[in-house]
């Protein structure tokens, strides 16, 4: 029910801004998430997305980051709820921390107590419980950390921490590299990307092959306009982990970097691994930059025709990527042929609208406008 409302919030959003398409979405997200990524973010699976990618596609629809916290906060509740705890004495034998840095036992087994607490007394009891053994302490960044994910990561718990957050940043051994992440990410926040940079490369000592400490730090050096150096941290990310936001990290760097047909190479390895839509969306994109517009087409059109469950997706790429090389009567066959298959409702608009701006291109403006007002008529309905 609580997941249900945020994917409702989510659309209804999106529609209130125009109802940009997710490539746009993406691309206002820096490439963070993947246009496919965005799309099954607003249209809601079974599996809750992570408040990453609900951030930043709120961030790029300009809507309230502390509603939508509350909303996933809630359906991350909900969800922890239904999930069955494993049964056995709850002792400190019980690791339910990752301990990828220099987490003592004592730390992990309060941890794990506060969960438990959390557990079987709601959330205030465990923040007390944690507050009480951290009080008198010197700082330890993983309590810290768990505090705060208490909160919701609401604005407000940050404050109520702000005393215990700068004694963290000024400690130069955090625990792990999660509580390292976590207060690089603080440090950005206020414009200190020197300490952002040194709590990166702690990360990265205590967890060299961790795909997300590496992708956090291509991420930096993107933003710091050091692309060379972001390529290198974001293949290093793809080599240890095949995941949709890396690659499309890696594709978009490499495409800036004049280098389209490496990123074209290192998904077609991924897409031989994995055969995920993601994969093949990113190789396609890197196959149409590096001039290879019949290989993009053709990648698209073996996917969809191999992979029945994502045929939807890669339609709706393929006649993207065809309207972008002015192929539009073979753009038209693909959105018509999307709508002949009994598509959900995010498909059906996408191809309407797809139809649409090629009538509207080709100078048919009455065909445009009737496609058009299909897609409100659809709106509407939900």
């Amino acid at each position: 029910m609580h997941q249900v409302s945020l994917t409702k919030a989510l659309q209804r959003l999106h529609r209130l801004s125009g109802e940009p398409s997710t490539r746009e979405i993406s691309r206002r997200t820096r490439g963070a998430l993947s246009h496919t990524t965005v799309s099954q973010t607003l249209r809601g699976t079974q599996q809750l997305p992570s408040w990453r990618s609900v951030e930043l596609v709120v961030t790029a629809l300009e809507g309230d980051q502390e509603e939508f916290r509350s909303l996933w906060v809630a359906a991350r509740e909900a969800e922890e709820n239904r999930r069955p705890f494993p049964k056995g004495k709850p002792d400190a034998s019980r690791q339910f921390v990752a301990a990828d840095g220099e987490l003592s036992p004592a730390t992990s087994s309060v941890i794990n107590k506060s969960r438990l607490i959390r557990r079987d007394h709601g959330k205030d009891k465990a923040i007390s419980f944690l507050e009480e053994w951290q009080s008198g302490k010197p700082v330890s960044t993983a309590v810290l950390v768990e505090l705060v994910s208490l909160t919701g990561y609401e604005e407000k718990g940050i404050d109520q921490y702000s005393e215990l957050i700068e004694e963290a940043i000024a400690d130069d051994y955090p625990e792990t590299s999660g509580s390292a992440l976590w207060l690089a990410y603080r440090c950005e926040k206020r414009q200190d990307r020197k300490r952002a940079l040194f709590l990166l490369m702690c990360a990265l000592r205590m967890a060299p092959n961790s795909a997300r400490v590496l992708y956090r730090i291509g991420d930096y050096y993107e933003t710091s306009n050091d692309l060379e150096k972001a390529g290198i941290f974001y293949r290093r990310a793809c080599e240890v982990e095949i995941d949709s936001v890396y690659l499309y990290s890696v594709v978009n760097v490499l495409c800036m970097l004049g280098q389209p047909q490496e990123a074209a190479r290192i998904c077609q390895e991924a897409y031989i691994k994995t055969k995920n839509t993601d994969v093949v969306d990113g190789w396609a994109k890197a196959l149409l930059v590096s001039g290879a517009h019949d290989e993009a087409v053709r990648v698209l059109r073996e996917h969809a025709n191999s992979v029945p469950k994502d045929r939807g997706y890669s339609l709706q790429e393929l006649g993207q990527i065809l309207c972008q090389i002015n192929r539009f009567e073979e753009a038209k066959e693909v959105y018509e042929e999307i709508l002949e298959g009994d598509p959900g409702a995010y498909e059906r608009d996408h191809a309407l609208g797809g139809l649409a701006y090629i009538h509207l291109m080709q100078g048919n403006e009455s065909e445009g406008r009737s496609f058009l007002a299909r897609v409100l008529e659809g709106a509407s309905d939900s």
